[in-house]
């Protein structure tokens, strides 16, 4: 009688084995087919640790991607609005009462206004004297201005913002969009920078962090698992 239990334990002991590395293997599966990182395979610099040994991590911790990525992190967020509603239900969350904020293709001034509830003071710019004009005739007590989004040192001359808010026709290519935000945020290094744009809203959607990459160095150029062939080539590539 006790055989059979140890027998009856033994194979319960197994079977429990078996059924946490099925679950295990699921999770792998899962994590790989997601791509979504552990927190010890993502640096907080945002770079992809998988497959790296400690000397690895310490000598990335140390290398110029890492630098100039935390230096990047250390800037204002960025918030991505695809429609109306998202970009004037942001106000709520990202305008403090003592900011001050710039609105870039405030239009008619509808969303300024919005923003002006909340906050210390707001700027709408906009490049169309015509709509300027409406928006001034419409909201008179609110401050507006005629200008290219694109002259920041016209901007920055009505500084410092702590909020930029960006309207620049919500379908505009990114290859237009792009240079703008990163002018702006440069120039004017704001706490956050919320841009409506749908193209860029869904291309953030479909993207992941690459958390594979190590792995896929180690085997194709150390499949001995020279370690330091693969800090060579690392380091070349900083």
């Amino acid at each position: 009688m006790q055989r059979m239990c140890s027998k009856q334990a033994a194979i319960a002991a197994t079977t429990a084995a078996a059924a946490a590395a099925a679950v295990a293997y699921w999770l792998g599966r899962r994590h790989s087919l997601t791509g979504k990182s552990s927190s010890t395979d993502l640096c907080s610099c945002g770079a992809s640790l998988a497959g790296m040994t400690e000397a690895d991590r310490r000598f990335h911790q140390q290398s110029r991607r890492h630098i100039t990525n935390c230096r990047a992190l250390r800037r204002g967020r960025i918030v991505v609005a695809e429609n109306f509603s998202e970009y004037r239900r942001s106000i709520e969350t990202v305008v403090a009462a003592t900011d001050r904020v710039l609105e870039v293709g405030c239009g008619r001034g509808v969303t300024t206004a919005l923003i002006a509830r909340r906050c210390g003071h707001v700027l709408g710019v906009d490049l169309s004297a015509k709509v300027i004009a409406m928006a001034r005739s419409r909201f008179p007590r609110l401050d507006f201005l005629e200008a290219d989004a694109s002259d920041v040192s016209a901007l920055r001359a009505r500084g410092p913002f702590d909020k930029i808010f960006v309207d620049v026709n919500g379908s505009r290519e990114l290859q237009m969009l792009l240079p703008l935000l990163e002018a702006l945020d440069a120039a004017l290094a704001p706490e956050a920078l919320v841009v409506k744009n749908a193209p860029l809203k869904r291309l953030l959607m479909r993207a992941s962090l690459v958390d594979a990459l190590p792995n896929a160095w180690s085997l194709a150029l150390a499949p001995s698992g020279d370690g330091a062939l693969l800090r060579r080539e690392y380091k070349r590539c900083m």
